[in-house]
């Protein structure tokens, strides 16, 4: 995948994903206050499945970008998350849920589904503090207000309504997967910078021969 069409994979996989979720709102009843989105598994497990597959394709997007575009450690680092991340989203596709609430799962993919979910929240973390930092100080600043959004985001509702087990996880993993439309752009527009300045360099190694 090269490295200006991977952002765009990512932003196109990440977006899909956003719009899967929007709409399993609009045709399940289960009240999101209570309830987890894998629980819309439960009802309709091949759009939810589908909505993970295209968040894989969106993580896979993001480690290709990282990889090519960050050739450094933190780079590195950030992409093979980002391929953990693409992991977790296969697997959460493939084995739905087997239980409501916070219950213990019950059945082999039950269990692998609630495995796959943390693994998901930690390469999304780890994700974005490797990824912004190898972007530089600027861009490590945006993660720290990200983070901080996201930690605002899981503590808030808790002290506020401690029964809304829905309202904590989605702003706590919206914010974290908003934030992977945020990188995908960045990351595009340091691969136009790269772009550009390929012909400059190869002019200016002409000019010295």
């Amino acid at each position: 995948m090269s490295a200006p069409a991977a952002p765009a994979v990512a932003r196109l996989g990440v977006a899909s994903f956003l719009a899967v979720i929007a709409l399993l709102h609009l045709l399940d009843r289960r009240d999101p206050r209570l309830h987890l989105v894998s629980e819309y598994a439960l009802s309709r497990p091949w759009l939810l499945g589908a909505g993970f597959m295209a968040l894989a394709v969106g993580g896979a997007g993001l480690g290709a970008a990282l990889w090519r575009l960050t050739p450094t450690l933190r780079g590195r680092a950030g992409a093979a998350c980002f391929g953990v991340l693409a992991l977790a989203a296969v697997l959460l596709g493939l084995y739905a849920t087997d239980h409501e609430g916070t219950v213990p799962a019950t059945t082999p993919g039950g269990r692998i589904h609630d495995a796959a979910a943390g693994l998901l929240l930690l390469s999304l973390l780890l994700g974005h503090m490797l990824a912004w930092s190898a972007l530089g100080p600027g861009a490590a600043r945006r993660v720290l207000a990200l983070l901080g959004i996201a930690l605002v985001a899981l503590l808030a509702p808790r002290t506020l309504a401690p029964s809304w087990i829905g309202v904590h996880q989605r702003l706590l993993l919206g914010t974290l997967i908003l934030g992977l439309l945020v990188l995908a752009a960045r990351l595009r527009r340091r691969a136009d910078e790269a772009a550009a300045a390929t012909p400059q360099l190869a002019t200016v190694a002409r000019g010295g021969r």
